[in-house]
């Protein structure tokens, strides 16, 4: 072909070949990389699709506008990262039960699951609107405090700071019974067996001393 750059062509701008640029435009007649598709849509029917380059050290793929990209629905792992297609992907996207995500994992049991560690960092506040379960041990600040399934842990010396109230904290088997222990922060008291303790130290019935 001659070097020029719209050599030849199939069509109006069906095929064009532009060999001084060495570019090839479907749907144009001056393509403006090695590929050009301009308007229209694209299909590729393969079940893979490999971008690579003898030279480059890194790929980009651009987006020069708002884009939805579709992923099949009802699968369980519709749409995945991974660096080969044998092991568990580093992200799972699972379109069964409205939608989940995965990170280390193919079948997220949440909307967000993760299968190692998380890490949320930042000077802000993270908010959590509803119920947190932790299954496991839970640690607070730099290992001082651990809350299992039946312990709470103070490793160092610590001060716990309450409302000021007269049934500021107390300890009971439902919040609609009298507790067994409860402090009255106004007046200094702690009761037992009583929700306001009339003294610095007041238990609502028998005592035994030794």
């Amino acid at each position: 072909l001659a070097s020029a750059v719209n050599s030849w062509n199939i069509g109006p701008s069906l095929l064009s070949f532009d060999p001084t640029n060495s570019r090839i435009g479907m749907g144009t007649s001056t393509p403006s990389s090695r590929l050009a598709v301009p308007g229209g849509n694209t299909y590729l029917d393969s079940n893979v699709l490999t971008l690579a380059s003898s030279s480059a050290s890194t790929l980009t793929v651009s987006y020069q506008a708002n884009a939805t990209s579709t992923i099949p629905n009802l699968a369980v792992n519709a749409w995945s990262i991974s660096t080969s297609t044998s092991i568990t992907p580093i992200f799972s996207i699972d379109t069964t039960g409205g939608g989940r995500v995965g990170i280390g994992t193919t079948s997220p049991a949440e909307s967000l699951s993760t299968a190692n560690r998380l890490f949320v960092g930042g000077t802000g506040t993270s908010t959590i609107q509803n119920n947190l379960q932790v299954q496991g041990t839970l640690q607070v600040g730099t290992g001082s405090i651990f809350l299992g399934n039946n312990f709470l842990n103070f490793n160092q010396a610590a001060t716990t700071t309450l409302a000021s109230g007269v049934n500021a904290w107390s300890i009971a088997t439902s919040t609609t019974v009298v507790p067994f222990f409860t402090f009255d922060t106004s007046n200094y008291r702690i009761g037992i067996g009583t929700t306001s303790p009339s003294q610095t130290f007041s238990v609502l019935g028998s005592g035994y001393f030794t």
